[in-house]
This record gives C-alpha cells, structure tokens and sequence, in this order.
C-alpha cells in the first residue's frame, strides 16, 4: 500500500494553512474554556434583595454551589442590574416573609413571598423559578407543620407543648451529611467537572473532528483534480481513501484525547480510544458518502456550515432536544456523546458504521455504472 505515500501526504496536510488552523483550534478553544472557567465557574448570576434577619437569602449568599448569590441595596439596583446583563435575574424578598408562610399554612391571602425579576422569560429563568420554589419549601413546609400541631394536638398541656417544641428543635437542627442527590452516569461513574463552561467541551471537540473529517473531502477533490490519483493506483480504492481520509484525522484525534484530560472530562484511556476510533471510522466514511454524492468543493464548502448546525442543535452538545426523535440517528456525533458511559450506544455507533459502510458500497457502485454509461 505504500506506505510512504501515506506519511508524504501527511506533510502535505501540515502545510496546508486551513489544516494548520483546524488543528490550531482544538488547544486554543480549550485553553480559553479553562481561562473562563477559572475565572468564574457560575453561568448563572442571581441578585438578591432582603433584610438582613432573612435566614432564606444569608442561606442563599453563603451557598458557593454553580449559582453565584449577589446581594444587594434596593430593588431599583437589582432591577438596573438585570437590564445592564450584569445578573441574570433578581429576587426580591417580602419584607415579612415569615408572616407570609404562616398565611400560606392558614390558607389566608397573601402577597408572593418573592418577586422574581427578569429580562425576558426563558428556559433559564424556569430553571431558577424551580430553585428558588426549592428553597422557599422549607419556610413553607415549617409554618405548615406548626399550623397542623397546633390544630391537632392540645398545646395547653405540658406534655404536648414539650413534644411540640423538641420536635421543632429537630427540625430546625436537621441536615444532610451528603447531598440528598448527586448526579452520575449509568455505567456508575461520577460527575467529571461541576463547571458549565466545560460542560460541553467533549461535544464542541466532537463537532471540531466532524468539520476535519469533511473538510478532508475539499483536499481529496483538489488532489483529485490535479491528478494525484493517476499515478497512486490501488487494488482496493476503498481503502486508500479510507487510509487517506484516517491520516488526515489522526492528529486532530491526538489532539482531542489531550484537551478531553486538560479539560477534565477524560473517562479512561482504554474507553476513550475505543470510542474515539470508532467515532473517527464513523466520521470519515461519512465524509467519504457526502464526497461521492457532491463531487465538488464548492458544494461541500456550502454544506459544512449547515451539517456543522444540524449536528450542534441535533444532538446533547448544549441542550439535549427529544423532539429531535429519528433524525438524530443520522448524525455520527449522537451515538459518541451518548457512548461515552453506556456501553449500548457504543454498539449503536458500530451499527452505523455497518449502515455507513454498506451505503458507500451502494453509492460507489451506482457511480461505476454511470461512469461506464458516459464513456
């Protein structure tokens, strides 16, 4: 197969200045998620407005969890805050919070305990409308339990009013030494990085592969064109644009399995290289079918943009979207996001590599048939 001609076409790619920067990529975009991530791991930013008596909000601006609690002076600072983006939304605690739990426990009328305010409504303010319901439970949940006590139990004797306060007491003292939840994989393994920032590295990183893999497609043509191939003859054509395809990936492929551990993503090596390579295989005959059926640069330059989008919005790089149903089967990146820790979806991904490499064998013959027509 001459080999050579592998490791000369290989230095041809380094010097190609769009390969260069497509290389050049992988490193940098992961050293500027760990600069943002250093400097500030919470995404999500919430002003706070109480007295300093709340017990809810100083719980709150003393939790150093992925939302970052700010205080401030008066409503008005709060809502030029959230106008100025400098927070993502404010809450502005009643003043007598805790005469609006015991309305709430009386079934009375009352004013929202918290008004929560926002620039406009969205996916993350419903996020943060459920954490705040979450932590006003527990001033609820309280008030609650007083109002069921002191309706169930006569408090005038001695014995129920001391039962009565014990149990407060125990209520007040309670904690969890863990969290209550804790998130993990199926395969058992735990949470790698509490960061958003880096949360969708490993999908960004797989999309990177992807636009080398097709770009791979625009150096095949140009080559192609300049009669390369006229003079590398091969028994099995297959495999030589296989192997031409793979040299061109091998060291955006290095490249990835580093930024994965400087990101602190990595699994294992063995799982990452079988998972890597099969995505790597998945990707190239892809390339290789959208190659055969838009033999032109220009075609598969328009294409890449689009196939780069379809690929971010149809798969778990940033939102997971169900209503995306069948037509994220399609796309190679879907089954390695997934593989990653469920062993089922690795077998997905050699499945499609089993589609992918007899859809090549139906286009490659169809395309002898109508070059044997023409001539």
């Amino acid at each position: 197969m001459y080999p050579y001609r592998y490791f000369l076409m290989l230095k041809r790619l380094i010097k190609k200045k769009s390969y260069i920067i497509m290389l050049l990529m992988l490193p940098l975009f992961v050293v500027f998620l760990n600069m943002i991530a250093a400097i500030d791991s919470s995404a999500l930013r919430v002003g706070v407005v109480a007295d300093e008596e709340n017990e809810i909000a100083a719980q709150l601006l003393a939790d150093d969890g992925n939302i970052k609690y700010l205080s401030y002076a008066d409503e008005e600072e709060a809502k030029r805050a959230v106008e100025s983006e400098l927070i993502t939304e404010a809450w502005i605690f009643d003043d007598d919070i805790t005469g609006t739990f015991e309305k709430f426990a009386k079934n009375e009328k009352l004013n929202p305990p918290v008004t929560q305010v926002i620039a406009e409504e969205n996916m993350i303010h419903m996020l943060l409308r459920e954490v705040l319901s979450s932590k006003l439970y527990a001033g609820f949940s309280k008030e609650i339990y007083k109002d069921y006590m002191q309706k169930s139990f006569d408090l005038s004797k001695e014995k129920a009013k001391q039962a009565y306060v014990e149990s407060l007491v125990a209520v007040e003292n309670y904690s969890l030494s863990q969290p209550l939840f804790q998130m993990g994989y199926i395969d058992g393994a735990k949470e790698q990085s509490d960061s958003f920032v880096l949360m969708p590295l490993r999908g960004i990183l797989g999309l990177l592969l992807f636009l080398c893999a097709v770009s791979t497609s625009m150096y095949y043509l140009e080559d192609e064109e300049c009669g390369i191939f006229i003079w590398w003859k091969s028994r099995v054509g297959f495999l030589r644009d296989f192997l031409y395809y793979f040299i061109a990936i091998v060291l955006p492929s290095l490249l990835v399995l580093a930024c994965l551990k400087c990101g602190g993503v990595f699994t294992s090596l063995g799982r990452e290289l079988i998972l890597l390579f099969l995505y790597d295989v998945a990707v190239v005959l892809f390339s290789m079918i959208l190659r055969k059926l838009f033999p032109s640069v220009k075609k598969i330059s328009t294409l890449i943009p689009i196939l780069i989008l379809l690929s971010a919005v149809l798969t778990p790089v940033f939102v997971d979207i169900k209503a995306a149903g069948v037509l994220r089967n399609f796309v190679p990146l879907y089954y390695y996001l997934y593989g990653v820790h469920d062993i089922f979806w690795v077998q997905n991904l050699a499945k499609y590599i089993t589609i992918e490499m007899f859809m090549l064998l139906i286009v490659h013959i169809f395309d002898s048939k109508v070059i044997k027509k023409n001539r």
